[in-house]
């Protein structure tokens, strides 16, 4: 009697623990699942995008930089267009190689 008792009582916490291994199993599918659509969403080309321009707005030193290169850029084409060393008129030459010997000594 003892024995039948003690396999039914074994037989019981068997079920149970199938069952909650069953429901844990449930759960991490649907956790699957659910990872799996936040995956799929992040990598459509539009979300890339935005997700993208948003680390780099986010980035702590990129208004600097992109100034710093931005006149730069404004600086040198100025110089070669209007300060041209090769210019015809002779107050230009002169000009344009003042300003590039200034700019050359400090900076």
């Amino acid at each position: 009697m003892k024995i039948k008792m003690k396999m039914t009582n074994q037989k019981a916490v068997l079920m149970e623990r199938i069952i909650a291994l069953q429901k844990q199993k449930d759960q991490d599918l649907q956790i699957l699942k659910n990872q799996y659509q936040i995956t799929i969403e992040s990598f459509k080309p539009l979300n890339l995008i935005k997700t993208s321009v948003q680390e780099i707005v986010s980035a702590p030193n990129l208004s600097s930089n992109v100034i710093e290169g931005a006149l730069g850029f404004g600086t040198k084409y100025l110089l070669k267009t209007f300060l041209n060393e090769n210019h015809p008129n002779p107050i230009k030459k002169i000009a344009g190689k003042l300003v590039r010997l200034a700019i050359k000594r400090f900076f």
